[in-house]
């Protein structure tokens, strides 16, 4: 969002289990605020330990990125937009991307890390991302949980629940070239999906448009 910070709200501490409780509900008006006034907002969440994003930004990540691009092209999707995505600019993609689709699945991590790493595989990549998905998996449901109790709507959050599916997208961005502070890596668009998470990683230049 240009121009103006982006709400932040605290989540550290809270956990699905402390539902209900005074810290919940009011960790939940902040989010119906938040989330209701503008569509987003930052989340604050010591769940993720330091370790798990130094090993995931850091020799996982640059791993599979390595990777040669006939590698990657077997994260391939019939659905467009849903698999790999390689740079083009003649599209304005300045970035490459991987997607797992039901990331929260050790069974579909498995897979594909043996798409990336055939035949056997890469335990770390799945052992660390898999950490990492558990710990956004949590934030997501508590964000969710508190979305459908402020709508008052709570007798249909298990149908809501069961109906979920966890997506992750993994995305190298390009470095601004010939001294240019800032450029545009990805078109302006819109998710269609209810909620995304997003993790930045050293550089900074998410722009959000609100509601409004």
């Amino acid at each position: 969002m240009m121009g103006s910070e982006i709400r932040k709200i605290d989540f550290s501490g809270l956990e699905m289990k402390k539902a209900g409780t005074k810290e919940w509900v009011e960790v939940r008006g902040e989010v119906d605020g938040g989330a209701g006034n503008a569509g987003f907002f930052e989340a604050v969440y010591d769940s993720v330990s330091m370790e798990t994003l130094e090993e995931l930004f850091g020799p996982v990540l640059k791993e599979l990125f390595a990777l040669p691009p006939d590698i990657k092209m077997r994260n391939h999707s019939d659905k467009p937009l849903q698999g790999y995505i390689p740079r083009s600019s003649a599209k304005g993609f300045n970035y490459e991307s991987l997607k797992v689709h039901d990331a929260s699945s050790d069974s579909s991590l498995s897979s594909f890390s043996a798409l990336m790493w055939p035949p056997n595989g890469n335990p770390t990549f799945c052992e660390v991302v898999g950490r990492y998905v558990g710990n956004m998996r949590e934030l997501e449901m508590m964000v969710r949980r508190m979305v459908v109790e402020a709508l008052g709507v709570e007798k249909e959050w298990e149908s809501l629940e069961k109906s979920v599916v966890y997506g992750l997208r993994m995305t190298e961005y390009d470095a601004p070239v010939n001294h240019r502070e800032t450029m545009v890596t990805m078109p302006a668009h819109r998710d269609i999906i209810v909620m995304t998470i997003i993790r930045q990683q050293e550089g900074r230049g998410l722009e959000i448009q609100n509601q409004g």
